[in-house]
């Protein structure tokens, strides 16, 4: 059964130098670290601009390799909007993913999947906190200091009082 049809809008795309880390250990729920970003580009028709320097993820590693992301960070348009934006989702690193990450090896590239959720005081932004976006991603840790890319799709809501 089909509840309804949509269609995935692609918002924006961004990439970000990772900055440095802080390795809080192993806790009882999970290897914990915080990665810090570096400023990045945000290109795309609908949103574009800067990443701000500053942004952080707060991982937590499962025993069975998941990498769980939670982000956050702020666009600033070329107009001087600034966007929200937080996000959470899966990195799976492979049964062995645990391992890799508390030895402190570089597992190269891993495809994050994310729940996006962008917030705004601008008007000419509103449309983003009406808007649930799906990000794909790319975290390639193959050299130093690694970079992270997504493309970030508008799953697009219908409007009040639509059949």
């Amino acid at each position: 059964m089909v509840v309804s049809e949509f269609q995935v809008a692609l918002a924006c795309s961004w990439s970000m130098e990772i900055d440095r880390g802080v390795q809080i250990g192993e806790t009882p729920e999970g290897l914990r670290a915080v990665g810090y970003l570096k400023e990045g580009k945000v290109i795309g028709d609908r949103i574009s601009g800067t990443v701000m320097a500053g942004a952080a993820d707060w991982t937590v590693m499962r025993k069975d390799g998941i990498l769980r992301p939670n982000v956050k960070l702020i666009i600033t348009t070329p107009d001087e909007a600034k966007i929200l934006v937080e996000y959470e989702g899966f990195v799976d690193m492979g049964p062995d993913g645990y391992e890799t990450r508390l030895h402190g090896r570089r597992p190269g590239v891993l495809h994050p999947r994310t729940l996006v959720r962008m917030l705004t005081a601008s008007p000419a932004y509103a449309w983003v906190n009406r808007s649930p976006f799906i990000g794909i991603g790319r975290l390639d840790l193959q050299a130093l200091p690694g970079v992270i890319s997504y493309d970030i799709y508008e799953i697009p809501s219908p409007q009040y009082g639509d059949g």
